[in-house]
């Protein structure tokens, strides 16, 4: 013998939908939610500051759980001009509360960085990830930050109006 259920809505006792965990879907692992900034073309950042500066691009994310792990992904162009042996360095920061946090370890050299050893004017793809835990359930930005570690050129984030992007995926903890 077998049983069918058919329904038209599920509602939780507060009136609200539920979601994949309020139905005990959310096992560890799985991808709860995935948002994404888009392929965006205009998003074009200089510096020569040693100092880790704002790109502009960045993707906002709320996750369910505070529980949740979000793993990042960013890519971009990064352009060495007039950059005769530069060292360039990107992260991902996190913003929450007003608070910035770099999600590479402390004192470090961000999460990815590279070095041009040429006066040419060089253009790289970069790309980064990382998982975080931020631990809330409010909403949390995730920003690209780069900075020119040594030499004296200009750095620039997708000059050319490249397509880049920044995806944050929830992930059940």
């Amino acid at each position: 013998m077998s049983s069918i259920l058919k329904v038209d809505q599920i509602q939780l006792a507060n009136g609200n939908t539920p979601t994949a965990g309020d139905l005990g879907l959310n096992t560890t692992g799985s991808v709860l939610q995935v948002v994404n900034s888009g392929i965006l073309n205009t998003v074009n950042a200089n510096t020569t500051s040693s100092s880790f500066t704002a790109t502009g691009l960045f993707v906002n994310i709320t996750p369910q759980y505070s529980n949740s792990k979000i793993l990042v992904l960013c890519n971009s162009q990064i352009n060495y001009y007039t950059a005769n042996t530069t060292w360039f360095d990107g992260t991902i920061y996190r913003i929450l509360g007003g608070v910035n946090t770099e999600l590479a370890s402390p004192a470090s050299n961000g999460l990815g960085g590279q070095y041009n050893n040429s006066s040419d004017d060089v253009h790289i793809p970069h790309f980064m990830s990382v998982e975080d835990s931020p631990s809330t359930t409010s909403q949390v930005r995730y920003e690209y930050y780069f900075r020119r570690r040594t030499g004296s050129g200009i750095l620039r984030v997708n000059p050319d109006s490249h397509g880049v992007n920044i995806t944050a995926m929830e992930i059940a903890g």
